[in-house]
């Protein structure tokens, strides 16, 4: 008992020699069964340094007891991918993946006579890879997207980097260049998921500065998001730079961008030109007329008097505000301007009450602006006035518990109108600037530049203050911390300008005009024609490829035509078709690997594209079965939740008009494994499985004796005449397709008056069966009645079992028989017949309790065989 204690609580380089000693000279002979569980527990709490001193003494364990432990030592490793499969468990698994391949070279881990098969993993089963392959495989395929693992695999590869990558006697050369394949398909892998994880920090940096430039504030999940993002980038990349050194697999590219605290210098070379986003808006606050200029200047003398305005003028003057408010053109607001002086609205009272409109929660700042620009001259205390007020407001900004949209909105609208000086300008915004990083400054700077972006980066006067300001405001952020800086940054990066323009490679007038040819020809199948005669150059026929691969550009609609399309040119180049396929299927696979719900309309596409060109025969049915399949059986490496898969499995059984038995019974399988379905979802698979007349499946059980059922009668089934039906169906369809495709012109009309054939015999078919269903329905209605009328004369049935002299009126004869009475109907009318039955024969009684007997021994056995099954 203590060798055990010893062996399961640790295995070390100081109790090695103690180990050893002591199982030399104990007798463990009765204790087998225990030294594996105890063994088991010694290796889980093994450390990596350890490995060599548990390789000894599990060599000196199988010295003493030969096979008898070695091969359930072996069954122990090769259950451990299967018993370990949790994230928490890589740890662990990481220690028997190193002892495994040092047993495995000393010969210690082996299949043979002694091992029980039956109790082997499935993935060694069916399997003649070599053992430390197919280990390392089975582990490295199950945690292939855990980045934990990363540092495992490199630590691996870097202790036995002799063995794998040199020849030695331990490996033989096929071994050592399998597992030299199987490493480098999973560096492969981590290279794409490092570009992807490299493009998911990108977008989340762009939502995280979008985000912290309108508010300020950087959500906290956000953040935290984006730092475990980095975190596992920092790990994908380093294992990549460590796989491309070794394994010589190519670097994933990075797009990587330059900081954002690059210097602006791109401001003094702006053009005045550009200043204005349209020519409109450049009338808008360019050409502005002067008061003067439309009114008599006799009228701007004139001024009313306070006791005046008492009465209608006040009403007049809240008028004409609600009216210039709902301005939205410059004439519209040059003509108020003029109704203004006409009217003589102007005293001492009207001023007081636009200064007080101007900051109220209903002005229109552009409007008012534009008004106030038109008056300068006249309204100069007016904004003096209002411009003191700004002012003071934004250089108290530390003081602000709130911002006041309105009062930013009119300040900026007067500062593009040159109504405020430009040093007034530039000299608020350096005090926001200097003070960047407290208060509300930073969305005071946000909101000004907003509104008045262009005024202030474009005017000549303020470019050389603005490239210094824009200097300070970089070493400002320099200085700040945590989200306030990455608030500052965002809203820095914001202002830059391109020195250079960004030219767009157009493409030549040749392939523009291939595609321009290849969109018409989904529209009208006319066109098909033209390209048999086109020149397919390498850029042509790279074109080609890219529009028959990508059907997420065109509608669903399309697709159909897609497909006809694809077969026309196939008779041309049926390297195309291959092609096409290909790159397909390779994108319906990487579409499960990525599992990206913003892909889902294009996987849905291409599912589409792959069962239209099954139903005209450009792909073989194996394989559309096989594609089938696969989708079915990505459902469990998937989210449960995430049903995207059975609706793409849907989208097959509804555009295939294949018998896919099997397939659909697999179907029906994993859909009663998931659980339950969504109520839409529920809805379409019932349709799908009642299109192809089939029910579903009570319990998973059932389902699976269905498969295994399908699966022998598929055996059996004789396989020439499955060919010979195919071929035969081949031959109709080249027949169909050789008479379609002889004048594509003609052949339109052809194809439609057929089309309305078929559908009109299918509407006669159709009729037959609803006419013959209907009149097989009221005859069951009938009969149904008239059983109904007959019982309802005689006593109601009870529902339970009772005895049967309960149920049937038993009299009793002169000779001792019970006497049962019947009723039958004969015609109209109903006729009593009676049995005479002896006394000693309850026939009725022994039938009962032989069925009961019988749905209990049915009871027992469903249960058993669910109960195994399990």
């Amino acid at each position: 008992m203590a060798v055990l204690k010893k062996l399961s609580s640790a295995i070390t380089a100081d109790t090695q020699s103690s180990l050893i000693d002591s199982i030399k000279r104990v007798s463990l002979e009765k204790y087998l069964d225990e030294l594996i569980p105890a063994t088991a527990d010694g290796l889980l709490s093994l450390k990596k340094k350890e490995t060599l001193a548990a390789v000894e003494v599990l060599s000196v364990l199988h010295q003493r007891f030969s096979s008898r432990f070695t091969s359930k030592l072996a069954l122990y490793f090769f259950r451990s991918v299967e018993d370990f499969k949790e994230p928490e468990h890589l740890s662990v698994l990481g220690t028997l993946m190193r002892l495994y391949c040092e047993m495995y070279l000393v010969d210690l881990i082996r299949l043979d006579d002694s091992v029980d098969k039956s109790k082997l993993p499935r993935y060694l089963l069916k399997s003649d890879r070599p053992l430390l392959l197919a280990y390392i495989s089975q582990l490295l395929s199950q945690h292939a997207n855990n980045i934990k693992l990363l540092p495992i695999v490199s630590g691996f590869v870097r202790k036995f980097e002799d063995v794998l990558l040199c020849e030695n006697e331990l490996l033989a050369a096929s071994e050592r260049l399998s597992l030299i394949k199987l490493f480098t398909k999973y560096s492969e892998h981590i290279s794409k998921v490092t570009e992807n994880t490299h493009r998911e920090i990108s977008r989340l940096v762009d939502q995280v500065n979008e985000i912290s430039r309108k508010t300020g504030k950087v959500p906290e999940s956000l953040e935290s998001e984006l730092k475990e993002k980095k975190d596992e980038f920092a790990k994908l990349e380093a294992y990549s730079e460590f796989a491309h050194e070794v394994f010589s697999i190519e670097k994933p590219s990075l797009a990587r961008e330059a900081e954002p605290t690059a210097k602006i210098t791109a401001i003094s070379g702006l053009s005045e030109a550009n200043r204005w986003e349209s020519e409109e808006q450049r009338k808008f606050y360019e050409e502005v007329p002067e008061i003067s200029e439309m009114v008599d200047p006799s009228l701007l003398l004139k001024r009313g008097t306070d006791v005046e305005e008492k009465n209608a003028r006040k009403d007049e003057l809240s008028a004409f505000i609600e009216q210039l408010d709902a301005a939205t053109t410059a004439e519209e607001i040059d003509n108020k301007a003029c109704e203004f002086w006409l009217k003589e609205m102007y005293t001492k009272s009207a001023e007081n009450r636009l200064y007080r409109h101007a900051y109220s929660h209903n002005v229109n700042s552009k409007a008012f602006a534009r008004f106030l620009c038109i008056n300068r001259n006249v309204f100069k205390a007016l904004i003096q006035k209002l411009e003191n007020k700004a002012d003071a407001i934004l250089q108290d900004h530390q003081m602000m518990s709130h911002l006041d949209y309105n009062m930013v909105r009119l300040y900026c609208e007067m500062v593009n109108f040159n109504l405020i000086p430009g040093t007034k300008v530039l000299n608020t915004l350096r005090v926001l600037v200097v003070s960047v990083g407290e208060g509300v400054a930073l969305d005071l700077l946000t909101l000004i530049f907003d509104y008045s972006r262009f005024t202030i980066l474009y005017r000549p006067e303020y470019s050389e203050a603005m490239n210094n300001l824009l200097h300070l405001l970089q070493s400002v952020i320099s200085r700040l911390q945590g989200d306030r800086q990455k608030a500052a940054q965002a809203f820095f990066t914001s202002l830059a300008v391109a020195e250079d323009k960004v030219q767009v490679e157009t493409a030549k007038p040749k392939i523009q005009f291939l595609d321009y040819m290849l969109k018409r020809a989904l529209q009208n199948q006319v066109f098909f024609s033209v390209f048999l005669e086109f020149e397919w150059d390498p850029e042509s026929y790279s074109k080609i490829v890219d529009f028959f691969t990508h059907p997420e550009s065109i509608t669903y609609d399309e697709i159909p035509t897609l497909v006809s399309f694809l077969k026309w040119l196939g008779e041309r180049d049926p390297v195309l078709v291959t092609v096409v396929v290909d790159g397909l299927i390779e994108e319906f696979q990487n579409g499960f690997e990525l599992n990206d719900f913003r892909h889902n309309r294009k996987r849905m596409a291409i599912a589409s594209y792959l069962a239209q060109l099954a139903a005209k025969r450009l792909i073989t049915a194996t394989l559309f079965r096989n594609l089938v399949k696969y989708a079915i059986f990505e459902s469990v490496h998937g989210d449960p939740s995430n049903w995207f898969w059975a609706k793409m499995v849907c989208l097959f059984f509804e555009l295939s008009k294949k018998n896919m038995p099997l397939e659909l019974m697999l179907f029906d399988y994993h859909l009663l494994l998931q659980g339950e379905l969504p109520l839409d979802l529920n809805l379409r698979v019932v349709k799908c499985f009642e299109s192809r007349g089939v029910k579903r499946a009570n319990s998973a059980a059932e389902a699976a004796k269905r498969i295994s059922e399908l699966s022998q009668a598929a055996r059996q089934m004789p396989e020439p005449e499955q060919e010979d039906d195919e071929e035969q169906e081949q031959e109709v369809d080249e027949v169909s397709d050789s008479e379609d495709t002889e004048d594509m012109g003609d052949s339109e009309t052809e194809d439609e008056s057929d089309e309305d054939d078929d559908t009109e015999l299918e509407l006669d078919e159709n009729m037959i069966n609803e006419q013959l269903e209907m009149s097989i329905q009221s005859e069951f209605d009938s009969m149904l009645a008239s059983s109904l009328k007959t019982s309802s004369s005689a006593n109601p049935r009870p529902r339970g079992r009772h005895p049967v002299g309960a149920l049937v009126r038993k009299e009793q004869t002169e000779n001792g028989a019970n006497k049962y009475t019947l009723l039958a109907r004969t015609g109209n009318k109903i006729a009593a017949r009676k049995i005479e039955v002896p006394d000693d024969v309850d026939f009725v009684a022994e039938q009962l309790s032989n069925a009961e007997l019988w749905e209990q021994e049915r009871d027992r056995i469903k249960d058993f065989v669910l109960s195994q099954h399990q």
